[in-house]
C-alpha cells in the first residue's frame, strides 16, 4: 500500500485554500487541528466552498470524504478564522464506500 499524501498548513480566515491530493486514493480525510469549534468547509469536486454551503462538507474536527478511486483529487477550503488543518488523501483497501 502507498503512503499517503498529507497536506499541513493554517488557512486564512475568510480565504479559500485549494491542494491537489496526488495519489491513488479512495478517501479524503481533513483534520481541524485548531481550538475546539474552529470550523472548516471543504469541498473536492472542483466547486468552492462557502459557509453553511450545499453540497459542502463541514468539520471541527474530522472529516472522512469517500472519492471515486482517483489519481488526482482537488480539495479546496475555507474558515472563517486561521485555523491549522490537515489534508490526507489514501487508498484504504476492501473498503466499501457508498458514493452515492
Amino acid at each position: 500500500m502507498a503512503s499517503p499524501d498529507i497536506h499541513n498548513g493554517v488557512l486564512v480566515a475568510n480565504t479559500i485554500t485549494t491542494m491537489t491530493v496526488d495519489l491513488f486514493n479512495n478517501q479524503i480525510s481533513v483534520i481541524s487541528r485548531g481550538h475546539s469549534g474552529e470550523e472548516i468547509w471543504v469541498t473536492i469536486d472542483g466547486s468552492s466552498p462557502t459557509v453553511n454551503g450545499d453540497e459542502v462538507y463541514m468539520t471541527t474536527g474530522v472529516v472522512v470524504i469517500p472519492t471515486r478511486y482517483s489519481t488526482t483529487t482537488v480539495v479546496k477550503l475555507l474558515s472563517t478564522s486561521a485555523v491549522a488543518f490537515q489534508v490526507k488523501g489514501e487508498y484504504v483497501p476492501d473498503q466499501i464506500v457508498d458514493i452515492g
